[in-house]
Order: C-alpha cells, then sequence, then structure tokens
C-alpha cells in the first residue's frame, strides 16, 4: 500500500526577527512634491520613494495648463516634463501605484515655467512727417510674448 504525503511549502523572508509579508500593499501618497530646475520649456519635479516598496512601484503624473491635461507613468521617483509653453502655470499631482491599487494624489504643486526672449515684433512701419522732422513707429506686439515685455529697442 502506498502513502501519500502532502507538502505545503511557505516561503517567507525573516528579517532582525521579524517575518516580512510579502503581500503587495497600496503605497504611502507621494508628498511632498517637490520642484527642480525651471527652463521656459521644462520643470523638473521629484518625490520620496515610496514604503513599504513591496512589488513595483509605479507612478503617474498629471499636469496641466488649465487647457490641456497631460499624464506620464514611470517607474522613477524624479521627472523633468519638457516641451512646456514659456511663462505658464502648470498645476502637477503624483499618484503611486503598485498591483494592490493606487494612492490619493498628492497635494497640488503650482510651478510657473520661466520666461523665454519674445518673438519678433510683427508688422513693423514708420511714417516720416517732413513738415516737423518726425518719425512714428509703431508695430504689433509680438505672439506669443512668452513673458513680460520691459522694454523695445
Amino acid at each position: 500500500m502506498w502513502k501519500i504525503v502532502l507538502c505545503l511549502c511557505i516561503v517567507v523572508r525573516i528579517s532582525k526577527g521579524q517575518i516580512e509579508d510579502y503581500t503587495a500593499v497600496v503605497p504611502n501618497v507621494p508628498n511632498p512634491v517637490t520642484q527642480g530646475a525651471v527652463t521656459p520649456t521644462s520643470i523638473e519635479i521629484s518625490w520620496p520613494v515610496q514604503t513599504p516598496a513591496v512589488g513595483q512601484t509605479t507612478y503617474e503624473v498629471t499636469y496641466t495648463d488649465g487647457t490641456t491635461y497631460k499624464s506620464v507613468d514611470i517607474a522613477t521617483s524624479s521627472l523633468t516634463l519638457t516641451g512646456l509653453t514659456p511663462n505658464t502655470e502648470y498645476t502637477l499631482t503624483v499618484v503611486a501605484t503598485t498591483n494592490a491599487g493606487s494612492t490619493a494624489a498628492t497635494d497640488a504643486l503650482v510651478i510657473r515655467t520661466a520666461e523665454d526672449k519674445p518673438t519678433a515684433v510683427r508688422n513693423l512701419t514708420a511714417a516720416f512727417e517732413t513738415s516737423n522732422y518726425t518719425v512714428t513707429v509703431a508695430w504689433e506686439i509680438p505672439q506669443p510674448t512668452k513673458g513680460d515685455i520691459t522694454k523695445y529697442k
């Protein structure tokens, strides 16, 4: 007669005398999101790595200029957003996700891209008045201005 013996094996990790649970958990909200370098067309941001970091944690960064919403999925805790519009305010949030679920969004971070040099003036005209020897110069302001125009040369 044959006997069948079943063995149930459980793999656990013991660290510092404690059994670590490998069950995936929803990570903490990755606050605070901090601002790094800002240029006319880019914004650098970072946030704390999430703990407990059981399993793969990914991040969804959502940003808007008030009219266009975009999101980027990445596996690192920093990102440089590029292709942005100069002198424009962006609102950014980050959501951390594991296979157990997602966090709430971080507190919103509002960052304005830096100003850039303006484009050329448009429709430049000059009129000379011979009776009083004056020249009248007129133009349309550059579009887009890319910042506050403080003077013309």
